[in-house]
């Protein structure tokens, strides 16, 4: 082994059944980046798309769906919003769902929009879309048309 260029860079003389080169390999065991185009296809492209913005406080603004087997629970998930945020979060729990666990849900948007309708939203829309491993952030934009008929 020998080091190149402070990135600790090593060659090591693992040799496969196929390969007779030694392999050029970092710390970690990968590729090194600046590398990595002399041994890649040269007709492959990458394309990386980024939105980003500003981190806001509370960082939940409507939902959170969380699925059964997410690694932060509704009740850490809970706690951690009542710290974070003036407005209270409604907890729903779905116990018959294989997938979803439970949603977190503004206590607002609750006064527009009744409970068993967000439910079948969330298991119609949203549900196909969430790993049981997955919290996912959901913003929602409530509408509510009032039609008022007075007889003439």
């Amino acid at each position: 082994m020998y080091e190149r260029s402070n990135k600790r860079l090593c060659v090591e003389k693992q040799r496969s059944n196929d390969s007779k080169e030694p392999q050029i390999k970092n710390r970690t065991g990968r590729l090194p980046v600046e590398l990595l185009g002399e041994f890649m296809n040269s007709n492959l492209e990458f394309s990386i798309t980024a939105k980003i913005v500003e981190y806001t406080i509370p960082p939940v603004k409507d939902m959170l769906v969380l699925g059964k087997e997410s690694p932060v629970g509704c009740i850490a998930m809970r706690r951690a919003l009542e710290l974070l945020v003036v407005s209270p979060y409604e907890h729903i729990e779905l116990t018959g769902d294989e997938v979803i666990s439970d949603i977190l849900v503004r206590k607002q948007l609750l006064r527009r929009l009744p409970q068993n309708a967000l439910i079948d939203f969330v298991l119609k829309q949203i549900k196909p879309l969430l790993g049981r491993e997955e919290i996912l952030h959901v913003a929602l934009d409530v509408e509510v048309l009032i039609k008022n008929k007075h007889p003439a």
